[in-house]
């Protein structure tokens, strides 16, 4: 399982950011606490997860402290 995380991980990390377009939200970062969307299919999470990790990203936070797992991809049905 480790391996297949370094692999999730590293696809993450050399692959651009599909930030698609700006929407208003109200979500607050808590430093420290992760952040998590949870919603119906096709909401747009994804979408939302990529704008707040490009934010972060932007603000100077290197891509290696990010941390971004999404538990739909097929590779993680193997877990």
């Amino acid at each position: 399982m480790i391996p297949l995380l370094q692999m999730l991980m590293l696809d993450f990390q050399q692959n651009p950011l599909q930030t698609g377009i700006k929407r208003q939200t109200n979500m607050k970062h808590v430093t420290g606490k992760a952040t998590v969307a949870i919603g119906v299919r096709r909401a747009g999470k994804s979408t939302l997860m990529n704008q707040l990790i490009a934010e972060l990203l932007t603000s100077g936070v290197a891509i290696e402290n990010v941390l971004y797992l999404n538990f739909f991809d097929d590779r993680c049905r193997q877990c």
